[in-house]
C-alpha cells in the first residue's frame, strides 16, 4: 500500500489517500486493479459541520489519470471516516511493468474557521511486474543430409518448445537443440519455433527461416582406364557421410569392386580377382563400359553415377613374345563351337598365380 497526506490549510484536519494493489491478473491478461480511499481525520477534536442544503466542501482524487470528485456532506470533528473510494483496473506495459502516480485535493467555499481549508497530496507506486512474453535469443538451423539442427535461446525460463516445417501443424520437441529428421537431402524448407515462458505461460513465435539440406554425394571426375590402371576419382560429400564407391559392369551387371571411403579423392587399385571379373565381359572385344557409383549411405538408397570406357592395351598384366628384337604382346585365342573365344593363360610368379591375357 502507498499513501499520502496532507492537513487542511486551518490546522484542525488531516487528509489520507490510501491506494494499493487489490488485484493482479494472469500474463494473459496483464492489468491490475488498483483500489484507493480517501480518509478524514481530526486533528483537534470538535471542528464538525454538518449541512443539509449547500456542501460547501469538495474533494478530487486521481488515480494514474483517472479523475474522482466528490463532496463531504458533513464530518462530527472526532471520529476518522472514508470520504470516498473506488477501484479500477489499470493495464501495464507491454513486459508487464507498471508504476503509477496518485493525488488528491480537498477545498471548501467559504472562509469559516471549523472548516479544513485547502490540503493536497500526492505520491506514487510500482506494480506487480506481471510476467510476459518471453524473447528469442537465438534461433540458429543447420543442415545434415536428412536432418535440420535447431539451437535456440530465450531470456528467461521455458518450459515448451514446438516447431512448424514448411508452413505445416506444429509439432512438439524438447531442449535448446533438437534435430528434424526424415528429411530429402538438398531440399529447401522453412522452420518456424515457439516457446513457452514458465511463469507466465504465454507463447513467442519466430520468425520464419530457411535452409536446405545437404546434397549427396557426386562423382566430379572419373577416368577411362586400360586394364591395369588405377583408377583415381574425385568426388563431393558435403554431408561428410561415410560412403561407398562401387564399380559395375553392364551387360552382364555385377559389382566388380566396393570401396568404403570418406575422402574427395581416391584411387582404386584393382585385384587380380576384379580385373579378372572385368576381363571375362570383354568377350570378343577390346574395350567394355564400367559404371562408377558413389552410394552416400551405402545402402542404394542415394546415389551418383558415371559411365566410363575400359579398354584392354598394352599396360596390363599381359603374355609378352619378342618379335625383331621387340616385345610385342601375345594374345591366345580358342576357337569354342565354332567361334573364336580370348583365353586366359596362367603364371605362377614368386609363388602367386598371375593371370595373363
Amino acid at each position: 500500500m502507498a499513501s499520502c497526506s496532507g492537513n487542511g490549510s486551518r490546522g484542525h484536519h488531516q487528509f489520507t489517500l490510501n491506494v494499493w494493489e487489490s488485484y493482479v491478473s494472469d500474463g494473459a491478461n496483464n492489468y491490475s486493479t488498483v483500489s484507493w480511499s480517501l480518509v478524514l481525520s481530526p486533528i483537534q477534536n470538535g471542528w464538525d459541520w454538518n449541512y443539509s442544503a449547500t456542501v460547501p466542501v469538495s474533494w478530487r482524487v486521481n488515480i494514474a489519470g483517472v479523475e474522482y470528485t466528490g463532496n463531504i456532506m458533513q464530518y462530527d470533528g472526532r471520529s476518522t471516516i472514508t470520504v470516498g473510494s473506488n477501484s479500477l483496473n489499470i493495464w501495464h506495459e507491454s513486459d508487464g511493468s507498471k508504476s503509477i502516480s496518485f493525488s488528491f485535493e480537498v477545498w471548501d467555499n467559504v472562509s469559516a474557521n471549523y472548516l479544513p481549508g485547502y490540503a493536497s497530496g500526492s505520491g506514487s507506486m510500482p506494480l506487480t511486474n506481471i510476467p510476459r512474453y518471453a524473447s528469442i535469443t537465438r534461433f540458429d538451423l543447420s543442415s545434415g543430409l536428412e536432418n535440420i539442427r535447431v539451437d535456440w535461446s530465450a531470456d528467461v525460463a521455458c518450459d515448451w518448445i514446438s516447431y512448424k516445417l514448411n508452413g505445416g501443424n506444429w509439432i512438439d520437441a524438447g531442449g535448446t537443440t533438437f534435430y528434424i529428421n526424415n528429411l530429402a537431402p538438398n531440399t529447401q524448407y522453412s522452420v518456424k519455433i515457439k516457446v513457452r515462458r514458465k511463469d507466465s505461460g504465454l507463447w513467442t513465435e519466430s520468425s520464419t527461416k530457411y535452409v536446405t539440406t545437404k546434397d549427396i554425394a557426386r562423382i566430379t571426375s572419373a577416368p577411362n582406364i586400360n586394364f591395369g590402371d588405377t583408377a583415381r576419382i574425385t568426388k563431393t560429400n558435403p554431408s561428410s557421410t561415410l560412403n561407398h564407391v562401387r564399380v559395375e559392369t553392364l551387360n552382364p551387371f555385377q559389382t566388380v569392386a566396393t570401396r568404403t571411403q570418406t575422402s574427395d579423392d581416391m584411387a582404386i587399385t584393382f585385384t587380380d580377382e576384379e580385373w579378372d571379373k572385368m576381363y571375362k565381359c570383354l568377350g570378343n572385344n577390346n574395350s567394355l563400359t564400367i559404371r562408377y557409383v558413389v552410394d552416400t549411405k551405402g545402402n542404394n538408397t542415394y546415389y551418383d553415377w558415371v559411365d566410363r570406357t575400359l579398354t584392354l592395351k598394352g599396360n596390363q598384366k599381359t603374355i609378352k613374345n619378342k618379335q625383331n628384337s621387340s616385345w610385342k604382346r601375345a594374345k591366345l585365342w580358342i576357337k569354342v563351337a565354332g567361334t573364336w573365344k580370348r583365353a586366359v593363360i596362367w603364371l605362377k610368379v614368386n609363388n602367386t598365380w598371375r593371370r595373363g591375357i
